[in-house]
């Protein structure tokens, strides 16, 4: 549903799905179901729902275990509240998320990736191009695709004009 674009069919299924997981069933699908359910949330402009799930979420995410999908809710959240006008707040989460995705054995790259560019697009957002620049320079040597190469070149470049290099 999700990934075919209807989005208030996805927040139908993951509910149901939800409450069909036992209380002593695997935390995992429980923290992948809430962070789906919340993006969904967030697509569909219900950003206090998204808040409140992106929260259950990461509640449960806490034991080192599951320190990958905690900085997924981490990275979501983030990008909430930087959608939402709190650019401290969102900045932070985003920071969060990074951190873990740098220390995670082994690195996953397409997430570490993710977190790179928007952390890189917050600093040079908030005024701090070279510290933008460093960010997306680290995110070129993680990037998979020739289209993440490609966007990763765009920021570059974009960097370097904010920073008076260009």
């Amino acid at each position: 549903d999700f990934d075919r674009g209807d989005y208030a069919h996805a927040v139908d299924s993951y509910r149901r799905l939800l409450a069909k997981i036992p209380a002593n069933h695997d935390p995992l699908d429980r923290i992948t179901l809430l962070n789906n359910l919340a993006l969904a949330h967030d697509v569909l402009g219900n950003a206090g729902e998204a808040l409140r799930t992106y929260m259950a979420a990461l509640e449960i995410a806490q034991p080192a275990r599951f320190a990958q999908h905690r900085a997924r809710t981490l990275h979501g959240l983030g990008n909430l509240y930087l959608r939402l006008g709190d650019s401290g707040r969102g900045g932070d989460f985003l920071e969060q998320a990074l951190a873990i995705r740098r220390a995670a054995q082994p690195v996953e790259r397409r997430s570490l990736y993710a977190s790179l560019i928007a952390v890189g697009e917050w600093h040079r957002e908030r005024g701090d191009p070279s510290s933008a620049l460093k960010l997306h320079l680290e995110a070129y040597e993680h990037a998979l695709s020739p289209a993440q190469k490609a966007r990763t070149h765009l920021a570059i470049g974009r960097d370097q004009m904010d920073n008076g290099s260009m």
